[in-house]
């Protein structure tokens, strides 16, 4: 019995070294694509992109992305329509480069990658770009910067747009008009403006009132659609307050008012998009 059994295990042993798992495989052969990216030949390059856009093998996707700055148009080409299936959505700015570029193919393919990437977010309506914050004099210019965080966390937030990644800086006029067409989105632009920050002392009380206001724009004619504000104040039971204290109270009402702009902004489009 134990002679058979041996004999048993000796046949088996060369299929189990054989045999993998399909996931193993998939692993193997992605990793082996992913390597194929870095050959001295483009027709391996080329081959190698494509088949990681049939293959969905998403973990590429960095790798797939350094092959947008290739020296050969064919390759740049394959690698935007492979992001664009992979639906690698960080390749967002990296694609929108490419869509002005002198090689129609490279172009092209850029714009369907984006066209496969809104897809995956459902078919966004608007492209919406926001404008760097008009600041009064004196106002530092980090609180443009947290205007700006605050303005992109709620545009993600919102359904039915997708934040602008430079579009308008590569395109403009009816370029820009026609390459939203093909996308099927309308394009905004958005343009704040912190239009009151000030302190005032009275009655042992320090207040600090602000107010941001925001213009909603058409992205191609620049002809503006509608206005929305947004003011807060907020306050410290102290005549006297600290500079820490003083930047604090600015926060929280350039926040709540900058907040209140960008919502009010936001709503307005989620309307005009349920238009008939």
């Amino acid at each position: 019995m134990k002679s058979v059994w041996a004999v048993v295990v000796l046949f088996l042993l060369p299929a189990l070294l054989l045999w993998a798992p399909p996931s193993a495989k998939a692993g193997s052969a992605g990793g082996k694509l992913t390597r194929a990216l870095k050959s001295s030949s483009f027709k391996v390059r080329l081959q190698a992109v494509i088949l990681i856009g049939k293959k969905k093998i998403t973990k590429a996707a960095p790798a797939v992305r350094r092959l947008l700055e290739d020296k050969h148009d064919a390759v740049r080409a394959a690698a935007a329509l492979t992001l664009g299936k992979l639906g690698n959505q960080k390749s967002r700015p990296n694609l929108v480069r490419l869509i002005a570029h002198p090689n129609r193919l490279v172009g092209r393919s850029a714009e369907k990658a984006l066209i496969l990437l809104d897809r995956k977010l459902g078919d966004p309506v608007f492209l919406v770009a926001i404008g760097p914050a008009r600041l009064p004099e004196g106002v530092a210019l980090s609180r443009r910067q947290r205007l700006a965080r605050i303005f992109q966390k709620q545009l993600r937030k919102t359904s039915g747009v997708v934040a602008e990644m430079g579009e308008s800086q590569v395109l403009s006029g009816k370029k820009l008009a026609a390459h939203l067409k093909s996308r099927n989105l309308v394009g905004m632009l958005l343009q704040p403006k912190i239009s009151i920050l000030k302190e005032k002392v009275g009655g042992g009380t320090t207040t600090v009132e602000g107010k941001v206001d925001m213009m909603v724009v058409s992205l191609v004619t620049k002809r503006m659609e509608f206005s929305a504000s947004g003011e807060a104040d907020a306050w410290i039971e102290d005549a006297q307050i600290s500079a820490d204290d003083r930047i604090d109270l600015e926060n929280t009402v350039l926040d709540a008012s900058a907040q209140a702009a960008i919502e009010q902004a936001l709503m307005y489009l989620v309307r005009r998009a349920a238009e008939p």
